[in-house]
C-alpha cells in the first residue's frame, strides 16, 4: 500500500500558529524550483503534492524522486534559503503514533536532501502528527487535505 502526501491549501488552511502569517501556497504538479521560488517571493509556507511514502512508514518512495530533485534545485538557486520540513498527518489511528511518524517521515525527508548535497544547516524538521488539521478527519477528502508536507521559510 502507497500513502501519497498531498493537499490542497487556501486560505481555511492558516494555522493558529500565525494568523499573522501569510497563507499557504500550494504548488501544482508537478512542482518545479522555479514555481517554489516565486511562491515563497510571496509566502512563507509552500505546500507540495506528490511527495509519497510506505503507508505506516518513514520510507520515501521512488514516486518522491522528482519533487525532492526540485527542492534541491530550489535550494541551489536560493543559496541563502534556510527551511523547516514539516509533516502533518490526518487523525486515524492514535495520536501518539501520528506524531512518531510525521517525525520520522520529516526526518527522512530532510535526510534525503542533505544527501542531494544541501547543507544540513539550512534545513530543520518538524513532525506534528494530527495536531494542526486544515481540514475535517471525518470523511476522506478532508484527512487528504490533513496528511501534508509544508515547506517552511525560516
Amino acid at each position: 500500500m502507497i500513502f501519497v502526501v498531498a493537499a490542497v491549501i487556501g486560505l481555511s488552511a492558516v494555522s493558529a500558529q500565525a494568523k499573522t502569517a501569510k497563507a499557504p501556497k500550494a504548488i501544482p504538479e508537478p512542482a518545479t524550483a522555479e514555481q517554489m521560488q516565486e511562491a515563497f517571493a510571496s509566502t512563507d509556507t509552500v505546500v507540495l503534492h506528490g511527495i509519497v511514502f510506505g503507508a505506516g512508514r518513514a520510507t520515501i518512495t521512488p514516486a518522491s524522486r522528482p519533487i525532492l530533485d526540485e527542492i534541491k534545485k530550489l535550494m541551489d538557486l536560493d543559496p541563502v534559503l534556510k527551511i523547516s520540513i514539516e509533516v502533518h498527518t490526518d487523525a486515524t489511528g492514535k495520536s501518539s503514533a501520528n506524531l512518531e511518524i510525521s517525525k520520522r517521515r520529516a526526518m527522512a525527508l530532510r535526510d534525503s536532501l542533505i544527501k542531494r548535497g544541501v547543507d544540513a544547516k539550512r534545513l530543520t524538521w518538524q513532525g506534528y502528527g494530527d495536531a494542526k488539521p486544515v481540514d475535517t478527519n471525518s470523511n476522506a477528502k478532508g484527512r487528504a487535505k490533513n496528511r501534508r508536507v509544508e515547506l517552511v521559510k525560516k
